[in-house]
């Protein structure tokens, strides 16, 4: 809840700077309340709507079950490491440019 402000933020300033896939790392993030939950789907929604790419990499063991458990992996893959979202998106562009 409290990162909302900067999470929309920073998803702006990337969409303005032409990014059309980008990963949500939560590395280091503890703690992920209901709040932040909705404020991912409302990310996950526009991005939808926009034609951009979400992806979500870093997330505790925990916080996949419960992503899982809510649905979230219908609307955007989950990866373990930043490295492998990375990788994984790089692929889907060059499969797209080919």
């Amino acid at each position: 809840m409290f990162a909302e402000a900067e999470l929309t933020r920073a998803y702006r300033v990337a969409i303005e700077a032409g990014a059309r896939a980008l990963d949500l790392n939560f590395q280091r993030a503890e703690y992920i309340n209901s709040a932040g939950i909705a404020i991912i789907i409302s990310l996950l929604t526009e991005a939808r709507a926009a034609g951009v790419t979400l992806v979500i990499s870093g997330l505790s063991s925990h916080y996949q079950k419960i992503f899982r458990m809510v649905g979230l992996n219908q609307y955007a893959e989950i990866y373990e490491t930043e490295d492998a979202a990375v990788e994984a998106l790089t692929a889907r562009t060059s499969a797209q440019s080919a």
